[in-house]
């Protein structure tokens, strides 16, 4: 049992630490965040047209936020 939650926490671990490198090292992630951000901007300014509340989008935002600056960044383990 105590084995078990150790092993899955570390293969858990091993997992994000791959998406990490794979993220750092491809330059067209960057590319296509910039334009998944560029969609923010067009929805923020209609959100009328995309059948989404102020509110949801605002929380959408923070959420697409965090996980730049955790995962996007190469922050994974800092």
């Amino acid at each position: 049992m105590y084995y078990s939650v150790f092993d899955n926490l570390g293969t858990m671990l091993s997992n994000l630490y791959i998406v990490d490198l794979i993220i750092k090292d491809n330059i067209s992630f960057e590319h296509y965040w910039k334009t998944y951000n560029n969609m923010f901007a067009k929805v923020k300014s209609n959100p009328d047209a995309y059948t989404i509340e102020k509110k949801m989008l605002r929380r959408l935002m923070r959420f697409v936020e965090k996980m730049y600056a955790n995962i996007l960044q190469g922050n994974v383990y800092e």
